[in-house]
């Protein structure tokens, strides 16, 4: 926490963008994050992230819609499943700086447990709108050495550290909704005491080797065009732009494919 605030005190741009010493992004991770914020308007993106174990990946998400979504909106998505690593850490979101500044947001190098979640909670107090991005772009590492994954957090010791951060979601919600709406979704509320911090598993239905969740594409400036040339460009950005479709539907490349399309353009990213 000390070293991300020295960060924010240091950094000079728009926006505010984290990464974990141990884990990794996608080339094109800022580019993505930034240009969803800006065509939206938006005051925080959400991504989605791909989970690393060992030599195998897979994709991690909450959220099953493009669409912008309001503070109360988002609020509601995220009473379903509070203790996820989707809505509690910060390497998965864009952040903008100024409301940072004049809110004076900080970690709290005090706690050793959700002081990325209670960051987050603060931070969403001064937000309109929250853009998700349904890509995976951020490579987050599980590790037997992580925070959650020590045996001496059993449950009781969970419960004990989410008494000290419910205060803080608890206010959130006081915040965004009415005093009669917030009485009758205060169980929903108060049921993050027995949730606990997880990614769920890495391995999945889904799970691929790490290095065959990307379609590679490299044009060479020194090839000279020609229709075969062409083609093969034209064939490979198709399958990269089929690989994000594959991500947000759950069909194969190869299913897509064999669809039938009858879009008049195709505009690839």
């Amino acid at each position: 926490s000390d070293t991300r605030n020295q960060a924010l005190d240091r950094a000079k741009g728009e926006y505010i963008q984290f990464l974990d010493a141990d884990d990794w992004i996608s080339s094109d991770a800022t580019k993505l994050f930034v240009r969803k914020a800006e065509e939206t308007n938006a005051d925080m993106v959400i991504s989605d992230f791909y989970r690393v174990v060992g030599k195998h990946i897979s994709v991690k998400g909450d959220i099953d819609t493009e669409d912008v979504m309001t503070r109360q909106e988002y609020g509601d998505r995220m009473m379903e499943n509070p203790a996820d690593y989707y809505y509690g850490v910060l390497w998965n979101k864009l952040y903008k700086k100024s409301i940072i500044d004049t809110y004076h947001l900080k970690m709290d190098a005090s706690l050793s447990w959700s002081e990325d979640f209670i960051f987050n909670l603060e931070y969403l107090l001064h937000v309109k709108k929250v853009a998700p991005l349904q890509l995976p772009i951020y490579y987050y590492v599980k590790t037997e050495g992580s925070l959650v994954s020590q045996s001496r957090f059993d449950i009781r010791n969970i419960v004990d550290m989410k008494l000290s951060v419910i205060k803080y979601y608890d206010n959130f919600y006081k915040s965004i909704y009415d005093e009669k709406e917030y009485a009758r979704k205060r169980p929903e509320i108060l049921s993050f005491l027995v949730g606990f911090a997880t990614d769920d598993s890495a391995i999945s239905f889904s799970t691929k080797k790490l290095g065959e969740e990307i379609v590679p594409v490299a044009k060479l400036s020194d090839h000279k065009q020609d229709a075969i040339l062409h083609n093969y460009y034209t064939i490979k950005l198709l399958e990269r732009l089929l690989q994000r479709i594959a991500t947000e539907t759950g069909l194969s490349t190869n299913e897509l494919m064999i669809i039938p399309v009858s879009y008049t353009h195709l505009t690839l990213p």
